[in-house]
């Protein structure tokens, strides 16, 4: 399938977590498709990783947002980042690196 060239410019930006042991990637793709709403283009996990001393995982996701009429601004991007991460944190009981 071909799918034309976006006219308006991605946002992307990285967004790292700390999970327990029973934590599902699908379950947190899904999460946060949920709650970044329409503007969420791409969720892609780039990191999972287990410390082999504390047993802490951890996941890192680089997401991408974009609009199809307009070029998004960065205060809407770090809204929807915010939704994401308070939503997480409530549901999943997740933990932001900072």
């Amino acid at each position: 399938d071909f799918e034309p060239l976006a006219r308006f410019p991605e946002v992307e930006r990285d967004l790292s977590m700390i999970v327990d042991e029973f934590t599902r990637v699908a379950d947190v793709e899904r999460l946060l498709y949920g709650a970044g709403g329409e503007l969420v283009k791409d969720i892609d996990l780039f990191d999972l990783y287990v410390d082999p001393e504390t047993e802490e995982r951890s996941m890192a996701f680089h997401i991408r947002f974009a609009h199809p009429e307009r070029t998004l601004k960065a205060e809407e991007v770090d809204e929807l980042i915010e939704k994401m991460i308070k939503t997480a944190e409530e549901e999943l009981n997740i933990t932001i690196k900072k």
